[in-house]
């Protein structure tokens, strides 16, 4: 249907005609602009499925008017059933939430939890080559209420001249025109749209988010932030949640931008605010084709991944260290690694780094004194080692190391007799 603009009137005044919905398919409407009216999901109270295919023309699948939701808050009861959100082919969709209004209440009428996602279990995303934005909140006191959320997944299976033909298929010859009003305001509206995967203050809404995986996903330069950016506090001083908790698998590839999966501005800080373990049920983390990290985690995760079990990095040619002492705001000041007295990493069993041209160490700075490259020295206290390269590898059953050509060494000397896990080494 090239020619559809819009599924349903503006405003649906019959509720019962969409509120038995089970499942919407929506496919090949490269003309529509407008999936669903403005906070419809409030009157499809039954709908569990929503398939989108290969709609040129769809920016957002939701478009929610806050000053609707703020007026409609206590007036409208809600019970949720979608379940499942998947999006494919649609080269120009931008976000999954856009919200509009509600520029006179951003500061003074507090926070607003935004309703009727509270099912939804799962969002896929693939092929889509212009997303750039789960959520776009008009201000830092939007929230959604995702609170059955376990899988996002993200892919990007399309190549650049493959997306540019596609664009150019869909869009025809005002495409090609960067000056066109059209392309100027997409521009200014991407401009404004995050780098940063999971900001600060938007964490806590996807407390029960079990996997995550993307490939391809353009512009991401921040996977996980742990500072506000609004206010700068970091987010566990405003609440108590912890951030992540059910994380259990990351899987990051070919995110061209990306710099940081974890980016704080003070690691210590953020340490001494931690009551409890945020991120302590990931088990793996895997991460490929991402040329500008330089280094995965700090040695302060430590204390939060303590079920951590396999870790894979894979052509990242940025990459120059695995753990380090680098703090994210300044990266020649170094973390104040706090003391421990229990072992890192315990089940952490296998080890994968593969074509990492630039891979110098696997923690921290190098000791000058003995001359090696592939440890650091800190307060961090093990029962024999304190070193934080060597509790990657304590536990190791499987280490695989191939193509790294400036990492000298792995395991210190005087280390390996306590390699007793150790079944694989290549």
């Amino acid at each position: 249907m090239e020619k559809l603009k819009q599924i349903w009137a503006p405003d649906i005044q019959e509720v019962n005609e969409i509120s038995m919905l089970r499942e919407i398919e929506v496919e090949r409407c490269d003309s529509l602009v407008n999936l669903f009216p403005t906070n419809s999901m409030r009157k499809m109270n039954h709908l569990e499925r929503l398939i989108v295919k290969e709609c040129g023309s769809l920016e957002m699948i939701f478009n929610i008017d806050l000053d609707y939701v703020r007026h409609e808050v206590e007036q409208v009861s809600n019970n949720s059933s979608l379940r499942s959100i998947g999006v494919f082919k649609s080269s120009n969709l931008r976000e999954v939430w856009r919200t509009i209004g509600d520029e006179n209440n951003s500061s003074s009428s507090g926070s607003l939890l935004i309703s009727g996602f509270e099912a939804l279990e799962r969002i896929y995303v693939e092929s889509c080559t212009g997303f750039r934005s789960l959520f776009t909140p008009s201000n830092t006191n939007v929230k959604l209420d995702m609170r059955a959320l376990t899988t996002i997944i993200i892919r990007n299976f399309l190549d650049r001249e493959q997306a540019l033909l596609q664009r150019k298929r869909k869009g025809g010859d005002n495409f090609s025109s960067d000056a066109s009003p059209s392309n100027v305001m997409q521009k200014q509206h991407d401009d404004n749209l995050s780098s940063i995967v999971f900001p600060g203050n938007l964490l806590h809404s996807f407390h029960y988010l079990q996997r995550l995986d993307m490939m391809g996903y353009d512009g991401v330069e921040v996977v996980f932030e742990i500072e506000s950016p609004s206010n700068g506090e970091l987010v566990t001083t405003t609440n108590n949640q912890l951030l992540l908790p059910n994380l259990q698998d990351l899987s990051v590839c070919h995110m061209e931008r990306m710099t940081h999966v974890w980016k704080c501005n003070n690691w210590n800080k953020f340490l001494t605010l931690q009551k409890q373990s945020s991120f302590h049920n990931l088990t793996t983390i895997s991460v490929a084709e991402c040329p500008r990290i330089k280094y995965l985690f700090s040695p302060l995760m430590a204390k939060f991944l303590t079920n951590l079990k396999k870790v894979y990095i894979t052509s990242c040619d940025g990459m120059e260290e695995i753990v380090s002492k680098r703090d994210d705001k300044d990266e020649d000041e170094e973390v104040t690694t706090p003391t421990y007295n229990y072992n890192l990493f315990p089940y952490l069993h296998s080890l994968g780094f593969y074509s990492l041209r630039n891979l110098k160490r696997i923690g921290g700075s190098c000791d000058d004194e003995k001359g090696t490259t592939n440890v650091i020295h800190d307060q961090l206290q093990f029962p024999k080692v304190g070193l934080v390269s060597w509790s990657l590898c304590q536990y190791s059953r499987e280490i695989r190391i191939t193509l790294c050509d400036t990492l000298s060494s792995v395991i210190p000397s005087y280390a390996t007799r306590e390699m007793n896990n150790l079944k694989c080494w290549k």
